[in-house]
């Protein structure tokens, strides 16, 4: 027999060669990842663009230029003067801008918290702000009652107030859905500001 006798009379298992490995892709390097489509940045232009018509589309749309037109940096100086003079608006401002730093950093610990503590993925991030505008939509609707009973400022800072208690209920989600419930509810809350901020100003 041409197989190699083992001492004892049994077989040795054949010699085996090294492994052939696979052949490097075309073009050398590591294998490319198909680039994703662009469907939302097409989704994105598309509603940007039916929102700038339906704005053209106001009938007492100022679109003509004033006779005299003032600079720029009359009319920001004027408006902060304004500001600084009214101690509401001025409260109501500051508050405002540091929601607006709030929605930035939300940007960053959505992927984050959906990754970390609601063991999912990255994207659902964008469930979670599908929820937080729809519960803000929900809440500045039914919530509209309040503008007639009580002033605009109140009306703002008690709903931030609410919001950011509401905020600290997101540290009990273990889980995506207990999450996209809890930020729905909050969003509810918040639904009033931006509506009573306009009234102030």
């Amino acid at each position: 027999s041409a197989e190699a006798r083992a001492p004892g009379g049994t077989s040795a298992p054949p010699a085996r060669g090294p492994r052939a490995r696979p052949p490097p892709p075309a073009g050398g390097g590591a294998p490319r990842r198909r680039a994703p489509r662009p469907a939302a940045l097409i989704g994105e232009v598309v509603l940007t663009l039916v929102a700038l018509v339906l704005i053209l589309r106001i009938p007492d749309l100022n679109r003509g230029a004033t006779e005299q037109p003032e600079r720029m940096r009359t009319m920001i100086k004027r408006g902060l003067h304004h500001i600084l003079l009214e101690p509401v608006l001025r409260v109501v401002s500051i508050a405002g801008a540091l929601t607006n730093v709030a929605w930035g950093v939300l940007v960053v610990v959505f992927p984050l918290w959906a990754v970390e503590d609601l063991g999912s993925k990255p994207s659902a991030s964008g469930a979670l702000w599908a929820v937080f505008a729809f519960g803000a939509l929900v809440g500045s609707l039914a919530l509209s009652g309040l503008q007639a009973r009580y002033p605009p400022e109140r009306v703002a800072f008690g709903a931030m107030f609410a919001s950011g208690a509401g905020m600290l209920t997101w540290l009990l989600a273990d889980s995506l859905p207990a999450a996209l419930v809890l930020v729905a509810l909050t969003a509810v809350l918040e639904g009033p500001v931006l509506a009573s901020v306009f009234p102030v100003r």
